[in-house]
């Protein structure tokens, strides 16, 4: 990567605006998206990306008689440039697979929770868990059952309040809770009560699967430029499952601007300080991507390839194929994941609706405040057991400990015979790959 043609890019394509205003032809936020671009894969450093801007701040101001009010205001900061990938490290925290049905009754309807997984990968304690009424569809779990009469005593007789624990993309009855207050790490097990006047039901949580799942870790096949061009194939994807026809860039969450040209501000200016090489298909790949997805004007010159990689591939063609609705089913997936540019993931369980697959995850590390923006995040795809790849959206709520809990929704849905799950995160520096089984309740 040449940092000095990276700055040089920049300050040309300013230059080129600030010409650009004087016919009234300017476009303001290319030259905000090629900054936050050059930055995030770490060609920029982000005290200059500030300083450019502001310059072109105030000389694109000063030529517009409308843009005169902003003269003398700062600017937005550019988010920090990437730290230094952190060495992969050993698994943190502590996640135990469930797969115990817990009974449940309020206002004259019972049900089942099904709890996934209960995980502390800090101090706090998780639980995992999904909600069904016996009367599917006459009932929403969120009204019907509150976790305000939820409680939980452990092997010591201390007492625990349970509440809700993040958001994201999560339906009804689709709970990530934590105990309060932060329970021991040497817990054995947990009487989980949630109707007052009811029995209990005790969880143990000092089993083992059978075959608990490994976790492998490599260096990263590609470098930070290829890293953020998949990142945006992986969200142009898991937008086109939400959104099939004629989506627009800003449902897929891209984070460097919403203008369709702005796929191609991305790849030349990656192109011109060789974050990505003059021989990487992935310009080509990312046109051909587009031109399936019916994205036009995205601006990038490169001609569409003739192919695309495997997993772009398989995602594309299971759209095409549809998926059969299925009952509703629920599975005790987890594990703790080794760090990936350091971020620990866990994930937490899984959740199939019939037309919807949800993967839950806990994330945790310096950066996890900044979960939406993917291009810093690792890439998570999943493999099944059909040899089937699917995209990931991700979603979720931060808290003040630097922690996440994630819902991620899987594109498209797991299909009812996948018997095992392969979850790849894909970092600047790492790759974390770990197989999971998946035995369906």
């Amino acid at each position: 990567m040449d940092r000095e043609r990276a700055e040089a890019h920049l300050r040309m394509l300013a230059e080129t605006e600030l010409r650009n205003a004087a016919r009234h032809c300017a476009d303001r936020a290319r030259v905000a998206r090629v900054a936050q671009v050059l930055t995030a894969v770490g060609a920029l450093d982000d005290q200059v990306a500030t300083q450019i801007a502001n310059d072109f701040e105030l000389a694109f101001g000063a030529r517009d008689p409308n843009l005169r009010r902003y003269l003398g205001q700062r600017p937005p900061a550019w988010p920090p440039g990437p730290a230094r990938p952190a060495r992969p490290s050993t698994p943190g925290g502590r996640v135990v697979p469930l797969g115990a049905l817990v009974p449940v009754r309020a206002k004259g309807v019972s049900g089942e929770i099904t709890l996934l997984s209960f995980a502390q990968p800090a101090s706090r304690g998780l639980l995992t868990m999904i909600v069904r009424t016996c009367s599917p569809g006459q009932h929403d779990p969120n009204t019907v059952f509150s976790v305000l009469d939820f409680g939980a005593t452990d092997d010591r007789g201390n007492h625990y309040g349970i509440g809700l624990h993040g958001s994201g993309f999560s339906g009804p009855g689709e709970w990530i809770l934590r105990l309060h207050p932060d329970p021991p790490r040497d817990l054995r097990w947990l009487d989980l009560s949630t109707t007052p006047g009811e029995p209990a039901t005790r969880v143990a949580l000092d089993g083992r699967p059978p075959d608990p799942p490994e976790a492998t870790v490599s260096a990263a096949a590609t470098g930070p430029g290829e890293h953020f061009l998949n990142a945006l194939a992986m969200r142009l994807l898991a937008a086109a499952g939400a959104y099939p026809r004629h989506m627009p860039l800003n449902m897929a969450g891209l984070t460097f601007g919403l203008a369709m040209d702005g796929l191609g501000d991305v790849v030349t200016a990656l192109q011109a300080c060789e974050a990505i090489s003059p021989l990487s298909p992935l310009p080509a790949q990312l046109a051909a991507l587009c031109a399936h997805l019916d994205i036009r004007n995205h601006g990038i010159t490169t001609p569409p390839a003739d192919s695309l990689p495997d997993p772009w591939r398989s995602v594309l063609l299971q759209f095409h194929r549809g998926h059969q609705a299925e009952p509703a089913r629920s599975a005790a997936t987890a594990v703790a994941l080794p760090e990936v540019d350091g971020i620990r993931l866990t994930v937490l369980g899984l959740h199939d609706t019939g037309d919807r697959t949800v993967l839950f995850m806990h994330a945790r590390g310096p950066d996890v405040d900044r979960w939406d923006e993917q291009d810093r995040w690792p890439v998570i795809w999943i493999r099944d057991s059909a040899g089937w790849w699917h995209a990931t959206r991700a979603g979720g709520s931060a808290d003040e400990d630097r922690e996440v809990t994630m819902d991620l929704p899987v594109v498209p849905p797991l299909s009812r015979d996948a018997d095992w799950i392969e979850v790849i995160a894909a970092g600047r520096s790492v790759e974390v790959r770990a197989t999971l089984p998946v035995r369906w309740q």
